[in-house]
């Protein structure tokens, strides 16, 4: 063996070299993705607060364009415009008599007018005043900047505010020097007196009663003052990010933003811009003192618009670097220390390798041996079957037990194949490997063998085995010997079925005419559940066994009033209906693992609350009372009594349908369902027998 001291130090210095690359790889893909990651969030936010903006600019637009349009459309409008477009007064004395009303005293004002003019001015003066202040109306209620009445020649008919300003005039008669708008048309936003004014143009058409041809009148020259919108959007804005519009024109944009003082300025828009949500770089001087920004638009539709966020680039950059930096950091730690660990355990394995290694195998060996020694004596001192299955049928491990019940001397492994198994055994143990092979899952089940000519009850458990390597896929099965408990649960059964008919005689001997009464209205009360879909085994026992116990109460009860052929008194029959308390104390005690007991408590109550001992009433009494209610009168009805002759069926339903309804009429409908049967039929046979 070489001495450890003397070991060559290429394996540490190789092993360093590939956990520095691994190292800087793995960084420089974190640094990647953390950058990435901010762009992307950076993005996403700058998104999520351009759509905002975009839809308060919609909104703010479509809501000027319709009011503007409304105007446009009012009548009275469109007839001044009309009259105006028929008139050869001057357009600057429309406008004067628009601002100064008229009156009877300005026909010397008017003096260089020739009699037809003035008539003309006469005519036209209240009409103009009417619009004029219709206008100003319209302006203040949409707190517009201007509004003006243009003629098709843009010469300002009527005009308020700061609407009809000569740059803008000069603007339209540039524009629609060839032909006039014939729709609403949006100029570029314009900056004025420090105000941020954008204007619309809408066509005036005829009155339908003054031209069928809806020929252009006029013009309505609409100024809205958007910076309010846009000074209330940068007020919201997040802190860090930059609200502007973009107005595009040609290769150029207009940026306007609303800072101390509001701008205009003209910028060039990347490629692709407003078309997808990616964040762009660009200058902004306007908004951004000459920084790089990275920029989100999208477009206002209707409009030449973008609503644009923005941030500035040397922020993203600086979280960025920041983010970089703190993955390096920790990329050198972590080599440091993935370093330091790989140098310790070189040392530790060229110095101390073979004792340790030595040492640990000894331990491992001795602590296997008592585990294996431990386990098996578990497992053998079970009083349960054990066997381990692999997914090839091969029996792998069996305790004692489970060769025991194999059947097998010395050790069932020698038996390998489950088919070489008995039988009874082999057939249980391919069933339930199959199942849990297919599903992975648990499996519980009792299982009935034939054993020898003898009959053992077997709970059989089965589980998925997830060990490693060569154990992987087997399957533990586990069967239990439960005969014992099944054999007495079946003693105590039957010791109950016993106990309830020796019960059942008592109160027949008692009462000749209750001869049979109990198995009959049992019999029918589980016919009454099933025709109400209510054929379980527990409902079934319930029933049976309230209708056998029903009537043990009348053993209390004196002889004379069971009896009685003449009416009861009022204290017989409250000496009567005590029946119910006596049967209740008699079988308290008695746990019967079903509501034996409130059924034959409640079984004489009635719907309408006039049974008893207890006078409930419709859903207060459980469902198997009402059933055994039904099938216990109705017996009783078809039967003799020492005071009453039998009643026919006809006669039976007519008393269990009287009104108020004393009892569930759902349950009287299923009698009646059942009696029309083959099988009502024979049991009202053997019921009149």
């Amino acid at each position: 063996m070489r001495n450890p001291e003397r070991l060559s130090l290429l394996p540490l210095f190789a092993g360093l070299c590939l956990l520095l690359v691994l190292t800087v790889t793995v960084t420089m893909r974190f640094d990647r993705e953390a950058q990435r990651e901010i762009l992307d969030r950076t993005g996403s936010q700058l998104s999520a607060y351009s759509s905002t903006v975009a839809a308060m600019m919609t909104v703010w637009s479509g809501v000027q364009r319709d009011a503007a349009e409304d105007m446009a459309r009012y009548d009275m409008l469109r007839l001044l415009a009309s009259e105006i477009m028929d008139t050869t007064l001057p357009v600057a004395l429309l406008r004067e008599l628009g601002e100064t009303p008229w009156t009877e005293q300005d026909h010397g004002r008017y003096s260089d007018l020739d009699q037809r003019q003035r008539q003309a001015l006469h005519d036209m003066a209240p009409h103009v005043a009417l619009i004029y202040r219709k206008l100003a109306e319209f302006m203040v209620r949409h707190d517009l900047a201007g509004v003006a009445l243009l003629t098709r020649t843009f010469e300002p008919a009527l005009l308020l505010g700061q609407g009809g300003q000569r740059e803008v005039l000069g603007a339209l008669r540039q524009r629609f020097a060839k032909e006039p708008p014939s729709a609403t048309v949006m100029l570029p936003v314009r900056l004025q007196n420090e105000r941020l004014l954008v204007d619309l143009v809408c066509p005036v058409t005829a009155p339908d009663y003054v031209s069928t041809d809806g020929g252009l009148q006029g013009l309505l020259l609409v100024t809205c003052d958007i910076g309010r919108l846009l000074q209330g959007i940068g007020q919201s804005a997040k802190a860090g990010y930059l609200s502007l519009l973009l107005e595009k024109g040609g290769g150029l944009a207009q940026a306007i933003a609303i800072g101390k003082r509001p701008s205009i300025d003209q910028i060039p828009l990347p490629e692709g811009f407003g078309q997808d949500m990616t964040p762009r770089s660009m200058v902004l001087p306007a908004a951004s003192g000459t920084a790089d920004c990275l920029v989100v638009g999208q477009a206002v539709p209707g409009t030449s618009w973008y609503a644009t966020v923005a941030c500035r680039a040397d922020s993203v950059l600086q979280e960025q670097r920041e983010r970089s930096w703190r993955v390096w950091a920790i990329a050198g730690l972590l080599f440091l220390c993935l370093g330091g660990f790989l140098v310790w355990f070189y040392w530790w394995l060229g110095v101390r390798r073979e004792r340790s290694e030595a040492r640990e195998q000894k331990e491992l060996y001795a602590a296997v041996v008592r585990q294996r020694v431990l386990l098996d004596t578990v497992i053998r001192a079970l009083r349960s079957a054990l066997a381990l299955v692999d997914k090839e049928g091969r029996i792998t491990y069996a305790n004692t037990e489970f060769a025991r019940l194999a059947r097998c001397q010395g050790d069932v492994r020698h038996l390998m194949q489950v088919r070489h198994l008995p039988d009874y055994l082999a057939r249980s143990l391919e069933r339930h490997v199959e199942f849990v092979l297919r599903t992975g899952t648990e499996f519980s089940d009792s299982e009935d063998m034939l054993v020898e000519g003898r009959l053992i009850h077997f709970s059989v458990q089965c589980l998925p085995f997830s060990g490693e390597g060569e154990l992987a896929g087997n399957v533990v099965v586990i069967y239990r010997d439960i005969t014992a408990r099944v054999e007495a649960e079946r003693r105590l059964a039957t010791m109950l079925r016993q106990t309830v008919k020796a019960f059942t005689h008592a109160v027949e001997a008692v009462d000749p005419y209750l001869k049979g009464q109990s198995g009959f209205a049992g019999e029918l009360a589980y016919h009454l559940a099933a025709w109400l879909g209510k054929d379980d085994p527990a409902m079934e026992a319930t029933l049976r066994t309230a209708a056998n116990l029903s009537q043990v109460g009348m053993i209390r009860l004196p002889h004379a009033l069971l009896t009685k052929s003449s009416p009861l008194t009022a204290a017989e029959r409250s000496q009567m209906e005590r029946h119910v308390e006596y049967a209740v104390d008699a079988l308290r005690g008695i746990d019967f693992g079903l509501p034996v007991l409130q059924t034959i408590e409640q079984m004489y109550e009635r719907m309408d609350g006039s049974g008893y001992p207890r006078k409930l009433q419709g859903e207060a009494i459980c469902l198997q009372a009402r059933i055994l209610a039904v099938a216990n009168t109705f017996c009783a009805l078809m039967r003799p009594r020492s005071y009453r002759r039998r009643h026919d069926e006809p006669g039976a339903l007519a008393i269990l349908r009287e009104r108020p309804f004393k009892y569930d009429q759902q349950v009287v409908d299923a009698l009646e369902a059942f009696l029309h049967s083959a099988q009502g039929k024979d049991f009202v046979r053997d019921l009149q027998q």
